[in-house]
């Protein structure tokens, strides 16, 4: 039964492999690490420019939506939900073609990182590494070639969404009153730069030593796993589990500080964001009292608000998260400006992919 069972789940991924057609489209480039990391997207920018339309049309689409829905139920319209399910539709079918293009172009980003590191570790000459860690080289090339498709994720998947939808319900609300975009944009700008300043100061604060401590980490993983003869053979294993014990104490510790006060930063960003909601709704409330709309659009139009602003309170562990993976890229990029050079020929084409 499993073999058979294993024999369908095998033609299966054969069919799928076939119907999405990605072996000819994956394509890898030649990383230059002297150059930004951004060099990179810019030969995507094409498709980047896509996705980032695509992910700003579904944002403000799912933020218009209890207004939407609010209005064919409340004027009997009945049309306008038809509409609804045919604008769903059309977007979830573009969402599949841009997901397709994403997808290729944070795979070719990651994977180009990747081997043109190795590639470059392989032909610098031996010199160089003869006082250099293996782990810590593992540790960046690995970290750096995930973070990239990590940093995409939190950009095309997080940031662009969630402006994309409180800038929507911000000029829905704007044509109720005017004191309601006056509140909305002032409450947005101070949430951004609180959490932009406070979150950058903490990266500088914590980031370093958290680097140091991770590649310390994975430097004394990988030399136990390659020595580990050597270790056994001098009766060094306590002293170095002692030792392995120790350094993975200190990088959480540096980890724990880091993660900790930004959920300070949040908490402070929380209060911010229900003190605008509720300056809001008291706007609202007063609209409903001197009749200059009717309750039931009234409700719409705060759901809308909760519905398109709620994303904010996230904002500041996105943007956290971007800077961090952008952070460990650029480490990357920085180990092999200053790892060494080549000084003989070594490939037959300097040219990654020819």
């Amino acid at each position: 039964m499993n073999f058979f069972t294993s024999v369908r789940l095998e033609q299966l991924a054969s069919l799928l492999s076939r119907l999405y057609n990605f072996r000819n489209q994956v394509n890898l480039v030649n990383v230059d690490f002297n150059k930004p990391w951004w060099k990179i997207l810019l030969q995507q920018k094409f498709v980047f420019a896509f996705t980032l339309v695509a992910e700003v049309i579904q944002g403000a689409y799912q933020a218009l939506t209890p207004i939407i829905i609010g209005y064919a139920f409340i004027n009997g319209r009945v049309e306008y939900v038809y509409g609804f399910f045919l604008g769903y539709v059309l977007l979830e079918l573009l969402n599949r073609q841009n997901l397709k293009k994403y997808l290729l172009m944070t795979l070719e980003m990651s994977r180009s990182i990747k081997v043109s590191a190795n590639t470059y570790f392989l032909t610098v000459d031996p010199i160089f590494h003869s006082t250099k860690s293996s782990g810590k080289i593992i540790s960046k090339i690995d970290r750096a070639s995930g973070n990239i498709q990590d940093a995409m994720n939190s950009l095309v998947g997080g940031i662009v969404p969630i402006l994309s939808r409180f800038l929507t319900v911000v000029v829905a609300v704007s044509t109720l009153n005017w004191l309601l975009a006056v509140i909305s944009i002032s409450s947005f700008i101070i949430i951004l730069s609180f959490q932009y300043f406070s979150l950058r100061l903490n990266l500088k604060i914590f980031h370093k030593e958290m680097i140091s401590k991770r590649d310390r980490l994975s430097a004394v993983n990988i030399e136990n796993l390659q020595q580990n003869s050597l270790i056994r053979s001098v009766f060094a294993s306590n002293e170095q589990n002692k030792k392995m014990i120790e350094v993975a104490r200190e990088s959480s510790l540096a980890k724990a500080n880091y993660y900790f006060t930004n959920g300070v930063i949040t908490t402070l960003v929380r209060m911010i964001y229900i003190t605008s909601v509720t300056l809001i709704m008291l706007v609202i409330y007063n609209l409903v009292e001197q009749g200059s709309i009717e309750t039931n659009f009234a409700i719409a139009f705060i759901i809308s608000y909760l519905s398109g602003s709620g994303q904010i309170m996230r904002l500041g562990q996105i943007i956290q998260n971007f800077s961090d993976k952008i952070a460990g890229i650029n480490d990357l990029f920085k180990f092999i400006r200053t790892f060494g050079k080549q000084t003989y020929p070594v490939l037959e084409d300097d040219e990654l992919i020819k």
